[in-house]
């Protein structure tokens, strides 16, 4: 790299370079340049600034960094398949950049990653069956507004520290693995805006272990194509649940009443939902008067009035 401002400070050692992230200094990545002698460098910390150009494939040959940290500056093309040899690395931040291609193979066997980040690129293929094998250590593990294809992987079930899992706004099909519900970390679950599921009955069925998530702070799935009736265990998911959208899909039925006890939920997304059919399912097409529709509203208004009423008396 290089047009380093001269009255930038150097560091006191070897083992860590940050570039004061959020001055946007306005820097290059020149292809000739060699930072090969910083060989005990373990903290790589270059983000919110205006670095322009490639990742340089020598960061490759710094065998004992434990954070790369690129995130939200302007770099363009692939990721160098020579980050595969960072044996050490911990924290993987590519975040807010211009990079296409694929994530080479190679980073995916770095078992000691805990955070993995290529969100807001312009990234494609797809997420390797076996990475909750691979990466079994990950924590965070986002990769949204991509052009990701193919499944969600089952085996992301074996990472079972895993807190933050978010791969919206990409081209995901297939189903949702149940297991994900074994996750019992999990923070944030976001996959809406791919192509996940069928328009069929039992598309919903990943979300009938959930309530064993007790951190659950938002479940995400809006815009995508899964179908089925809204299974009336959601009222059963985490207290500490902020944000439900499940909107733009083909789901019917109606809004389960004890909905009313996630009170922290500031966020109910459920846009083009076919919330005026029956849930019989002899009848799954008759369609509710509106003023039922109104009075379940209503219903579900007050129960969560009751409980936040009730929840306030038992703490005092």
């Amino acid at each position: 790299m290089s047009n380093l401002p001269s009255d930038n400070p150097q560091p006191s050692s070897s083992s860590a370079y940050g570039l004061n992230e959020g001055r946007k200094l306005g820097m290059k990545v020149e292809k000739g340049e060699d930072w090969s002698s910083l060989s005990k460098l373990v903290n790589l910390s270059l983000g919110v600034n205006n670095l322009v150009g490639s990742i340089p494939a020598w960061i490759g040959n710094f065998s004992s960094l434990y954070i790369l940290d690129l995130f939200r500056n302007s770099l363009q093309g692939s990721i160098p398949s020579e980050l595969g040899f960072l044996s050490s690395l911990g924290k993987f931040q590519l975040y807010g950049n211009y990079l296409s291609g694929t994530i080479p193979s190679l980073i995916y066997n770095i078992s000691s990653i805990y955070y993995f980040s290529v969100t807001l690129n312009q990234l494609h293929g797809s997420i390797p069956p076996d990475v909750g094998l691979t990466l079994p250590n990950l924590q965070i593990f986002a990769g949204a507004v991509n052009s990701f294809t193919g499944t969600i992987p089952a085996s992301l079930s074996n990472a079972s520290q895993l807190q933050v899992l978010d791969f919206s706004q990409n081209n995901l099909t297939g189903t949702v693995p149940q297991n994900l519900a074994s996750l019992q970390g999990l923070v944030r679950l976001n996959f809406e805006v791919n192509k996940l599921g069928k328009g069929n009955d039992g598309d919903l069925n990943f979300l009938n272990n959930f309530a064993n998530c007790t951190s659950l702070e938002v479940l995400s799935f809006a815009q995508n194509q899964l179908g089925g009736i809204l299974p009336s265990v959601i009222a059963n998911l985490s207290m500490q649940l902020r944000s439900l959208t499940m909107g733009s899909n083909m789901i019917r039925g109606s809004i389960p009443i004890g909905i009313g006890n996630l009170v922290n939920l500031n966020l109910l997304g459920l846009e083009v939902f076919k919330i005026g059919l029956s849930c019989s399912t002899t009848s799954p097409d008759e369609r509710m008067p509106t003023n039922v529709v109104v009075n379940e509203m209503n219903a579900i208004r007050d129960a969560y009035l009751k409980f936040k009423m009730e929840n306030k008396r038992r703490m005092n």
